[in-house]
């Protein structure tokens, strides 16, 4: 998935808004109504008198505005706890053009890479360095979404913790692939390469038979 998690950060800031929106408005109408008129006060010599109500509860009245939202994920801390992620150099959002082209640069190279691997030009040296890459990138990721969810998956919204949860396993089914996959590849290759050896012989053959007549 194209830069998934820059889509994800895009999903979520919107999350952010429009849960402070709907929160600001349940504010303003709390804080703008008419409060209910008082009971008429019981006779002083009443045994019997209204009970006063409850009082809030505290969870109630420190009910965290930002929680459900990203605004209490400290992306530093992550940074400082997983600094050779590949999440801050392929999938962090920015607006840097030069970064942005560098990502796409980075991409297409692997894309031919992975063009090689399919089509058997490439080494076996290529090949092991193409599912390196894509093993870096799906434990990468994993790491990152354990690390997010596990110091910060109380404080996200509920669907972009479903989101990152399928997210990890899908990655985590791709890790289970690779093995088979590289093998694979490496069959692939050799296979192709044996054919290509077999039809240069048939080739020098030929050319042989057709220089002795």
């Amino acid at each position: 998935m194209r830069n998934a998690l820059r889509a994800l950060a895009i999903a979520a800031a919107a999350a952010v808004i429009a849960f402070g929106v709907v929160w600001l408005v349940a504010r303003t109408r709390e804080a703008a109504g008419t409060a209910p008129a008082a009971a008429p006060s019981a006779p002083a010599s009443s045994a019997v008198r209204e009970a006063a109500p409850p009082e809030e509860p505290e969870a109630v009245q420190e009910l965290d505005p930002l929680r459900g939202t990203w605004e209490h994920v400290d992306m530093e801390a992550m940074r400082r706890a997983l600094p050779d992620n590949l999440y801050w150099t392929m999938a962090v959002p920015t607006d840097d053009p030069r970064i942005q082209e560098e990502r796409d640069a980075e991409r297409a190279r692997w894309n031919d890479e992975y063009g090689k691997v399919l089509s058997g030009t490439g080494s076996l040296a290529e090949i092991d360095a193409y599912y390196d890459h894509r093993y870096r990138v799906s434990s990468d990721y994993v790491e990152f979404t354990r690390h997010l969810l596990t110091h910060y998956g109380n404080e996200l919204p509920e669907r972009d913790v479903a989101l990152l949860e399928l997210a990890e396993r899908l990655h985590l089914a791709r890790l289970a692939e690779l093995p088979r996959k590289l093998e694979e590849a490496r069959e692939r290759k050799q296979q192709q390469d044996a054919a290509r050896e077999a039809w240069r012989a048939d080739e020098e053959a030929f050319v042989g038979d057709t220089k002795s007549d």
